[in-house]
């Protein structure tokens, strides 16, 4: 879980009831405060191990093999957007001619899984910049690891070597195996 006040992906977080506020650098000018877009707080989503979407009413299928990776793309470029273009290029060695249709379906496939662990279609944005996941990123496992791991390398530079034992353990954790190993 990422603490109010704390960076993520290079950004300063502050945390307000309706989500975090993200500090943005201005050139010249310091930082400037830009409300964070409305985020899925009830929606968690695991891509270490096997895909895992959540809801409150439980786990959400997220059907065929691409359009899980595809909403993988998206949560780990969470919160910047990616363009089909980009999309296609992760997917494919060498997109087919029809990439951009095949991805438009399987972003279609995602925002239908979205919806039924949300209730809302609009947990993904799609805009000029590309696709976007809007999701609390600390409902993402991954960050939730990263955050265990630079406050268990904290704890043990200070010398609490249980501690951060423990810390490591519970990122451990969050790791799920492979169904196919």
């Amino acid at each position: 879980m990422v603490d109010a006040g704390q960076e993520l992906h290079g950004r300063s977080l502050r945390g307000r009831s309706d989500g975090f506020v993200v500090s943005v650098p201005t050139p010249g000018c310091g930082s400037a405060a830009v409300p964070a877009a409305p985020t899925l707080a009830r929606v968690a989503l695991s891509v270490l191990g096997p895909l895992r979407l959540e809801g409150p009413a439980g786990a959400v299928a997220v059907p065929g093999r691409k359009t899980r990776e595809v909403l993988t793309l998206l949560a780990l470029a969470t919160p910047r957007p990616l363009s089909v273009e980009a999309l296609a290029d992760r997917l494919w060695d060498d997109p087919p001619p029809s990439a951009v249709k095949t991805v438009q379906g399987h972003v279609s496939r995602v925002r239908s899984a979205l919806a039924a662990a949300h209730g809302d279609a609009g947990a993904l944005r799609g805009g000029p910049a590309g696709y976007q996941l809007v999701l609390d990123v600390e409902r993402l496992d991954i960050v939730a690891v990263d955050e265990l791991r630079r406050r268990a390398r904290v704890t043990a530079l200070a010398g609490v070597d249980h501690v951060a034992a423990q810390l490591l353990r519970r990122a451990r954790q969050l790791w799920r195996r492979s169904t196919c190993s």
